[in-house]
Parts: C-alpha cells; sequence; structure tokens
C-alpha cells in the first residue's frame, strides 16, 4: 500500500502541483524560493554542535500552539538546541517568523516538503535534525518513514485526530499502523484523543496523555493607546463575533439588531475568518440601516457607529478584550468550529453553536464547566443574546468560569517539554548527535 502511495503522491504532484506553483511563480503569486522549500531543496545552517529539533506546525493554530513548547525548552536550554520551524500554508510561515524574530533559538522556518518519498528522504539526511516534532494531526506516511529510516527520533505532541476523520484513518487501519510505528511517542491532549490514535493503529503503550498546550499560548495584545482600540472603549457593551463564515454574519447582523430594540447602547464587531470578505459585510451592514465602519479606516472615522467590520489581521485577541460577549464562528455553519480560548481568556461570555466537531472535547470542557452557551440551531441566537444583556450577572459568571477553566488546564507545554528533554541529552549534545546521525542510505 505504501508504494501505491508514493507513486500517487509523485504523479500527483509532478504532474499537477509543481506544474501549477510554476504558474503561480511566473505570475508573481508564489516565489521560487518557497518552491525550493516545497521540492526539499531549501539551504539550511550547517550544525553548530547544539542539538537541534525540527518542529512542524501545519498552519497558524498549532504554530501558535508550539510557542509555549519552544518558550519552555529555550528558558534554560538556548545555548545547547536549535530550531527549524516547518508549516503548511502561508498563515503558519507568517506566525513562525514571528516566531523566529522572537525567539533566537530558531534558526530557519520553511514550508514542510512535499510528501514524495526521495526529496523528503535527501531534505531529513541534510538537514539532520537530533529529533523530529510534529504538532497536532500531521500524519505525512513518507516523512515519517523518513525519519524511521534515517533513525531519527519522531514525536508526535498536542496530538489530536478530528473525530470525523477517525473512521476514515480507521479503513486504512493497516496503513496507519505502519506509519503511527514510526513515532517513539505519542502525546495526545486528552482520552478521547489517545482512543481515536490507538483506533487509526497507534500501540497503546506509546500513546500518552499529556493536556493541550493551546491554554498555555500566551495571548498577544496590541499597544492600548491605539485609537481603534480606543474607540471600543467608549463605545461601551461591545459583541465581537469573531471568525465567521457565509451566512453567519447575516443572521448575527439580524440578531443584534433586534437586540438593538431593547439594548441601544450595544455595538457590534463583525470579524470573519477571511478579511477578504469585510467590503461586502460592511455593505450588509449598511443595507440594514446601520453605521458601519472599518478596521483599516476607524482612525479617522467620525461620530457614532453601530457596526465595526475588522478587515486586518492579528487584531482578534486585543478586540475580544474589549468585548463583554462573544459569538464564535465556523460553529453555526458546518465548519467544526474554531478557537474559544482567545475569547475565554479575555472572560467573554461565549456563545458557541452545534457544529464544534473540531474542538469538540474543549467545548465539553467548557459547556461542563458553566463557561459557555453552546446553542442548537442559529435561531436561538437571538433569544440566547437578548438573555444575556438582560442578566450581566449571567454574563460575569460565564467569563469567570472560562477563566478558571483556563487556569486549571495550563501546564500542558511544561510537561510535553520535559518529554523532549529525557530525548535530547541537554548536558551532552554531542552524544545526542551521535547517536541520531541520519544517513542518506540508498533507498
Amino acid at each position: 500500500m505504501m508504494t501505491l502511495y508514493n507513486i500517487l503522491v509523485s504523479l500527483v504532484v509532478w504532474v499537477i502541483v509543481a506544474p501549477w506553483h510554476i504558474i503561480l511563480i511566473l505570475v508573481g503569486k508564489f516565489s521560487r524560493k518557497r518552491l525550493d522549500q516545497r521540492l526539499g531543496r531549501a539551504k539550511v545552517p550547517q550544525k553548530d554542535g547544539r542539538l537541534r529539533v525540527l518542529i512542524h506546525a501545519v498552519s497558524a493554530g498549532e504554530m501558535a500552539a508550539a510557542e509555549p513548547l519552544l518558550r519552555e525548552l529555550l528558558t534554560n536550554e538556548t545555548a545547547s538546541i536549535e530550531f527549524i520551524l516547518t508549516t503548511g500554508n502561508k498563515d503558519g510561515m507568517s506566525l513562525a517568523l514571528k516566531l523566529q524574530a522572537r525567539y533566537t533559538g530558531i534558526i530557519s522556518v520553511q514550508l514542510l516538503p512535499w510528501d514524495i518519498k526521495r526529496p523528503i528522504l535527501v531534505w531529513l539526511g541534510r538537514i539532520q535534525p537530533d529529533l523530529v516534532v510534529i504538532l497536532e494531526t500531521e500524519l505525512w506516511p513518507s516523512f515519517f518513514l523518513a525519519c524511521k529510516k534515517l533513525d531519527i527520533p519522531l514525536y508526535i505532541a498536542n496530538g489530536r485526530i478530528y473525530p470525523v476523520d477517525a473512521g476514515r484513518y480507521a479503513f486504512a487501519r493497516r496503513f496507519f499502523k505502519q506509519v503511527l510505528c514510526c513515532a517513539e511517542w505519542i502525546g495526545v491532549q486528552n482520552e478521547g484523543e489517545q482512543q481515536r490514535f490507538i483506533r487509526i493503529g497507534a500501540a497503546p503503550a506509546d500513546v500518552h496523555v499529556v493536556g493541550n498546550m493551546k491554554y498555555d499560548v500566551p495571548i498577544q495584545l496590541h499597544n492600548t493607546t491605539d485609537k481603534r482600540l480606543a474607540q471600543l472603549d467608549r463605545a461601551g457593551m461591545v459583541i465581537v463575533a469573531g471568525s465567521t463564515h457565509h451566512p453567519e454574519e447575516r443572521w448575527v447582523l439580524d440578531s443584534f439588531r433586534q437586540l438593538r430594540q431593547t439594548q441601544p447602547s450595544v455595538h457590534l464587531v463583525l470579524a470573519p475568518r477571511h478579511v477578504t470578505r469585510s467590503d461586502s459585510l460592511f455593505q450588509m451592514a449598511e443595507q440594514r440601516g446601520m453605521k458601519a465602519i472599518l478596521w483599516s479606516t476607524g482612525e479617522n472615522a467620525s461620530g457614532e457607529w453601530d457596526v465595526l467590520v475588522l478587515d486586518e489581521m492579528g487584531w482578534l485577541s486585543s478586540v475580544y478584550e474589549h468585548a463583554c460577549v462573544a459569538v464564535i464562528g465556523g460553529s453555526f455553519v458546518n465548519h467544526g468550529g474554531h478557537n474559544l480560548l482567545e475569547a475565554a481568556v479575555q472572560g467573554c461570555a461565549i456563545i458557541i453553536g452545534p457544529h464544534v466537531q473540531h474542538f469538540q472535547d474543549s467545548v465539553e470542557d467548557f459547556h461542563n464547566a458553566g463557561a459557555i452557551v453552546w446553542l442548537g440551531t442559529h435561531l436561538q441566537l437571538t433569544t440566547s443574546l437578548l438573555e444575556l444583556f438582560a442578566d450581566p450577572d449571567r454574563r460575569a459568571s460565564l467569563g469567570n468560569n472560562a477563566r478558571k477553566l483556563l487556569d486549571s488546564k495550563r501546564g500542558a507545554a511544561r510537561s510535553y517539554a520535559d518529554a523532549l528533554r529525557s530525548r535530547l541529552d541537554i548536558n551532552n549534545p554531542a552524544e545526542t548527535s551521535r547517536r541520531c546521525i541520519p544517513t542518506t542510505s540508498s533507498t
């Protein structure tokens, strides 16, 4: 089955994906440097005696979870460990570059090569990592098998398998058992994830419940003197609908308009998952008779406003700080929901919809702790907002319970870091490197 996988991946990459990216280079939407990375041809700094750890995080959410792990490892061992970060898309790359600017131990940031057997093998042999750490759900067969062939220790940290994907993986259990046996150690977020990994082929003795590092992610807030944030302060009570998808904004706007009949001082911030939709949301609010402004032009806005559309990336955490109620997008349509931790850490009263399969366990934890309002349909949104704004004590209780739950869940990053330290000989880097020197033997 592995042979068939390699043939199919090679055909797709060389016949479709690589030519398409060459076209993107020609029209200025991709770079030759990034293509070289995807083909495993990226330049890598020579090893200088330090232990080298490669951490792969596919996108921004996973890369954010890498930060507390990096912080724990670099606190006392900055001189003995260096990191290479790999990712799978531009959002992950953007955050990885920010982490590189923040932590001097990160020597390189790259896109992970496409999962082609020979290029992956050569690339890993050139990088010579002493340890590879995969965050969350990335199960790339050729990558995993290359680590095993080159005798590179492979760890999975903050592991999770989406419940909707578990059945598909289990259908090919024999194949994924071969892949997962390449991992020396699998640390997962909770017991449910542990059972899903075992179900798809992981050895029970290799899967350990450690916790979710996303609870340890530091919230990066902006300068509180920013004039636009000051506008939110002056606005008073604010609802933030974060990471929304079509048609969630329409439902939120309609509920907000009804809420305004009894709570005329409430304001709304719409933060679409894709900021390219901001102009259409601005028009949608105006069509409903509301005064709308864009975040990017908010400093120049004059007078009162009803709806603010967040049309720039990177501000959602800071905006949640000024909200009393947060509506989590992607959960009222079938997108699986989005991360509610940014809203929870700010003590918002959180409303979330029925479609939370990507965050099922976290949502259940918050629900059981009395820290969220979990609705069964978008049709309940208006009633829920009316009830919350009529009951300030209820809003405060939800926010306080969310913060308490977060405090109780923190600390997983340190446990993951301890697991990595146990595999790396921090006091004797040369010995670890000697045990883990990869070779690019022929296949």
